[in-house]
């Protein structure tokens, strides 16, 4: 028997069709793909095209494994069913799509005679699927596969978290949430109630990011004394559950409070933007990114005045600066 190997996917490719024209004919499809022989030598079914494709090879190169070749009137249907023409769509595919479309191909004949070999001899070793996704190849090609997000530089998350900086000095009002209805109410005096809604619902998302990073910091001490107590045998219990003993947080979100707290800490700057806590903690890392830069590290940490306590009734209340 010769050691000569079994071709290769990219081998079988570099002899299958070069263009649509020829890849979606029926007849041509039948011909490449129709035939096909599982070679027990290899590890994995490989798929064999013989040059001719009327006869067994006159050399003998594979041994082929007994009643691999089973009939699959499903897939004769479908090589031998007609496609329309469409010569606008054959010329819309670009030599890597056609590339793509001939993989998955080549997989699902592979497929199909797993399943045919599996009928006859029982559980087979399905081929590996293709990479690439055709869905993500159609759906691109109709114009309905998402665009990727953007990544966002440090330099761009900067200037995304200066726009959300808050004057942590100003009260809040619920009354600003009181829309005044009435006929006499004109548009321009509409959007001014939205306006002024919005600016006390911004200032309260502030002070919620001063409380979230002073609670991860109290979460952070508390954890050292709690260290101590366990030394001293004084408590048994993890941190996990004595923490959700005795309130209601889950040790996932208690952690992600005090990972904030520790990168806040030092930059009283990052306490007062009005972003919901749960898209700062998605971008803890871009947080770090950014603070390693010696400019934004400066303007950060520069002292901001934060009221101790928080008031409804006037609009400028006691502050302290936080260094």
């Amino acid at each position: 028997m010769s050691n000569t190997p079994s071709p290769t996917d990219s081998e079988l490719l570099a002899d299958s069709p070069r263009d649509l024209s020829e890849l979606v004919d029926p007849q041509t499809a039948k011909t490449y793909y129709q035939t096909v022989y599982i070679s027990p030598e290899s590890s994995q079914d490989t798929l064999i095209l013989p040059d001719n494709m009327n006869q067994a090879p006159s050399t003998s190169k594979h041994q082929f494994v007994q009643g691999a070749t089973v009939p699959n009137p499903a897939f004769e249907q479908a090589v031998n069913t007609p496609l329309p023409p469409s010569p606008t769509m054959q010329q819309s595919w670009t030599p890597e799509e056609i590339i793509i479309l001939q993989e998955h191909l080549i997989f699902h004949t592979k497929m199909i005679e797993a399943i045919n070999t599996a009928a006859v001899s029982g559980p087979q070793k399905l081929p590996k699927p293709p990479k690439r996704k055709l869905e993500n190849l159609f759906k691109e090609k109709g114009g309905k596969l998402k665009k990727t997000k953007k990544v966002m530089t440090p330099q761009g998350f900067h200037n995304y978290l200066l726009q959300h900086i808050q004057d942590m000095t100003k009260s809040i009002s619920r009354e600003a949430f009181l829309f005044k209805v009435g006929e006499d109410v004109h548009i321009d005096q509409a959007i001014d109630q939205l306006k002024n809604a919005y600016k006390h619902l911004c200032r309260q998302n502030s002070q919620s990011m001063v409380f979230n990073c002073e609670f991860g910091n109290f979460l952070n001490e508390l954890y050292k004394w709690f260290e101590q107590m366990k030394i001293q045998g004084l408590i048994t219990m993890s941190w996990q559950v004595w923490l959700n003993t005795h309130i209601n947080i889950s040790a996932s979100h208690a952690s992600s409070l005090r990972q904030l707290s520790s990168i806040v800490n030092g930059f009283p700057k990052l306490k007062t933007i009005d972003l919901p806590l749960r898209e700062v903690l998605q971008n803890l890392k871009l947080l770090k990114e950014m603070l390693t830069v010696p400019e934004y590290f400066t303007f950060w940490a520069s002292a901001v005045a934060i009221p101790f306590e928080t008031t409804s009734s006037q609009e400028q209340v006691v502050a302290k600066e936080h260094p």
